[in-house]
């Protein structure tokens, strides 16, 4: 099929860039002669440029520096016939003998770079690497795609509820908490390979793989329930405040920290034993919150509008910060390096930049409504932001004190739960069909059956999706584009290097 044509890539590897420090040869005379022009257009054709850039300048994916290449052509064409690492063979039934003198010509008339001192930016990264860093990066890429659909069945009980979605990378699985259960997916195959049923309404899900177990926050249960990760099979319950909710673990003080919607405090565990080791009170509704890794959590506090410090380790309070312009704050990551918290709320539908350390407001977007999950992607300096509405707010990082917009992806309603695999850079996001409003009340007001209500008809469970960003799959299906009578959505965003691109669309994505 056409889309299996994709041209290979010149990969080369790590050799090419050991050789590419030695002293310009001597004897780069007795290249054959090439033409520069034609070089260039092969260079295009045969996908050299996916990799080493248009120029042969390296890009930040795979592909280093090759232009101007120091090495002799000898050794180049040698290398390109029989690479020493991942990089496909040239033959010369794929490559010709005059199409690679040619290459070699372009990549010879390429200038040399300039002086790394000689650049504004780079001297700043030289002489500031913690606030050049981003600014270095590369710049970011949109274009979101649906990827694949995982069909969910209903939870027992009758009334569709998500809230938050947990993924295990390192045993590629997505935990979905789902109403009364937990659904577990491949993150890979996007099959359903477990469950972990027979629970009242559940929120979130904690991992401690040193332990090999799992802490799920059962909100009309009043308790936390243990599980095994390698069987899913229960294995205790530990009882908490009213309402817990958020659940996470910090790797800091080795403490399982539940958040209680109605008990406004924040139930304490140790892990190893299942014990209650201490509760905060918090002083309101707790919503996320996160782990800075050093011995601090932030969590915003709904019916405030601030965000509260926590010392995981003394169990105190010790900040409290308002959030405003933004008021009912919900979701919320962190950008542990630059120390910044990315906190959204409804109230209005704004996304606000803080300093975790001193509670700075330093700038604040505009988002769609009903947010309800954030994520920060170190790696590229991306910020998701997934609302209600059914749209992805996309925004860059240019700076510790400056968020750019990317793109704004759109979904389905009712999206508004997601989460980060930080092996594929997947995001993953679900949602219910929702049915059509109920008669007028006897007042004459018809009720909105926008959300998961009591006064709404049970909706029919849609399917776990995915989105994916990628530079070329545009065979892949759009969000926009797909039928969405009968079944239910999560989406997956998947950014993969050139080499997994070629691999997806031989399959025909």
């Amino acid at each position: 099929m056409a889309l299996a044509l994709v041209a290979v890539g010149l990969i080369l590897g790590t050799a090419l860039v050991i050789i590419q420090a030695a002293p310009r040869s001597s004897n780069l005379s007795t290249a054959p002669s090439g033409s520069a022009e034609n070089g260039n257009q092969f260079f295009t054709v045969y996908g050299c440029y996916e990799c080493h850039g248009r120029e042969g300048q390296g890009a930040a994916v795979s592909g280093p520096r090759i232009a101007p290449n120091p090495i002799p052509f000898e050794a180049f064409a040698q290398y390109v016939r029989k690479p020493a690492d991942t990089m496909p063979p040239y033959t010369k039934k794929v490559l010709a003998d005059h199409e690679l003198a040619d290459i070699y010509a372009f990549l010879q008339s390429r200038p040399h770079p300039p002086a790394a001192q000689s650049i504004t930016l780079l001297k700043l990264a030289a002489e500031n690497p913690r606030a050049a860093s981003h600014m270095t990066a590369s710049p970011p890429v949109g274009g979101y795609h649906l990827l694949k659909e995982v069909p969910l069945n209903a939870a027992k009980g009758g009334r569709e509820y998500f809230d938050y979605i947990i993924v295990d990378a390192s045993a590629r699985r997505v935990y979905l908490t789902h109403g009364t259960e937990v659904k577990v997916v491949d993150a890979d195959r996007g099959k359903v390979v477990g469950n972990i049923p027979d629970l009242k309404r559940v929120h979130g899900v904690a991992l401690v793989e040193a332990l090999g177990l799992g802490f799920i926050s059962d909100g009309d249960d009043a308790s936390v329930v243990e599980f095994d990760l390698k069987t899913l099979k229960v294995t205790g319950k530990i009882k908490t405040d009213a309402g817990p909710d958020n659940v996470i673990y910090d790797p800091a003080s080795r403490r399982i920290f539940i958040f209680n919607g109605q008990g406004h405090d924040s139930t304490v565990i140790n892990p190893e034993n299942g014990s209650v080791v201490g509760t905060i009170p918090i002083g309101g509704i707790p919503e996320q919150a996160v782990a800075d890794g050093q011995g601090m959590i932030y969590d915003n506090i709904k019916d405030t509008s601030e965000v509260v410090v926590i010392d995981s380790r003394a169990l105190t309070i010790k900040a409290r910060w308002p959030v405003a312009p933004v008021r009912g704050p919900v979701a919320m990551a962190m950008d542990r390096e630059h120390r910044r918290l990315f906190i959204a709320g409804r109230d209005p539908n704004l996304l606000v930049v803080m300093d975790a350390d001193n509670g700075k407001i330093i700038q604040s977007l505009p988002i769609t409504g009903g947010v309800d999950a954030n994520i920060y992607e170190p790696e590229t300096g991306l910020l998701f932001s997934s609302t209600r509405e059914g749209r992805i707010h996309i925004f860059h990082e240019d700076s510790p004190d400056k968020l750019s917009v990317v793109e704004t992806v759109k979904t389905e309603f009712g999206a508004k739960t997601m989460a980060f695999d930080p092996k594929t850079h997947n995001l993953f996001l679900d949602t219910s069909d929702f049915g059509p409003p109920p008669p007028p009340h006897r007042g004459g007001a018809a009720s909105q059956c926008r959300g998961y209500s009591g006064d709404c008809p049970p909706p029919n469970i849609r399917a776990l999706s995915a989105l994916s960003r990628n530079r070329t799959l545009a065979a892949v299906v759009r969000p926009e584009s797909i039928d969405s009578s009968g079944t239910d959505y999560v989406h997956l965003l998947l950014d993969a290097p050139t080499r997994e691109r070629r691999r997806l669309e031989s399959l025909g994505r």
